[in-house]
């Protein structure tokens, strides 16, 4: 258990484990923009990035912010790929961060989900649809889309929340979906070594063995991350 994050008694928007272990987090520091009364007036500070390697954490310069967005600045899924690169999906863009700088891919529009495949794919769902990218080139992949989450699995599978339906996307093979009808708003997947698929939602933390759903958590939880060692954060 981590107790002494510089995230304590702020908001803590998503999070998301390292090939090499490392925990990032991004969030607001200083209190929940969204709950009055906590000293911060809503979205007057830049988001937060920070990483903790086990031993201590380092936070980050924010990442591109215009406060003229408001809300919109919101971080809405994390990713970070094999190479260490962190990929912030947020209401206003798409944005990497090598440890060092910055890059702005998406400008100007909602990108509600972003993972990254073991191959390095970079798979993102915004109001357009569901993208394998390869900067500056897109290619979508068929199907609709929706903003509760995108696990990528290669360059041609990945899973993705579509409406009510959690689906399994392989190029070139029929879809395969499966019903989230109750279970809320999806935050967030994971997948374990084991193939079980971790969705955080507004109602809860729930996994699926590839035919059933069991609940985990009962409380609204912002995200899910697998530890290399296959540990459920």
């Amino acid at each position: 258990e981590v107790t002494d994050h510089p995230f304590l008694g702020s908001y803590v928007w998503a999070m998301e484990a390292a090939p090499n272990g490392d925990l990032w987090v991004g969030g607001l520091l200083g209190g929940d923009p969204l709950v009055s009364g906590t000293g911060v007036a809503p979205w007057t500070e830049p988001p937060v990035l920070a990483r903790f390697d086990g031993e201590g954490w380092t936070v980050y310069d924010s990442p591109p912010y215009d406060p003229t967005w408001g809300c919109y600045n919101a971080l809405l899924d994390l990713a970070v790929g094999p190479d260490g690169v962190v990929w912030w999906a947020s209401g206003s863009g798409l944005v990497s961060f090598d440890g060092t700088e910055w890059t702005t891919h998406i400008d100007g529009w909602r990108v509600g989900s972003v993972d990254v495949a073991p191959d390095g794919t970079v798979w993102y769902a915004d109001d357009y649809g569901i993208h394998a990218a390869d900067f500056p080139a897109v290619v979508a992949a068929p199907g609709p889309a929706d903003y509760g989450g995108v696990l990528a699995v290669s360059a041609r599978e990945m899973w993705a929340v579509m409406g009510d339906l959690l689906c399994r996307l392989q190029l070139g093979l029929p879809r395969e979906c499966y019903t989230l009808t109750g279970y809320g708003w999806v935050a967030g997947l994971a997948v374990t070594p084991d193939g079980t698929v971790w969705a955080a939602t507004n109602s809860g933390v729930f996994s699926f063995d590839g035919g059933v759903w069991t609940r985990r958590l009962d409380s609204w939880a912002g995200g899910v991350a697998v530890a290399p060692d296959g540990a459920v954060l």
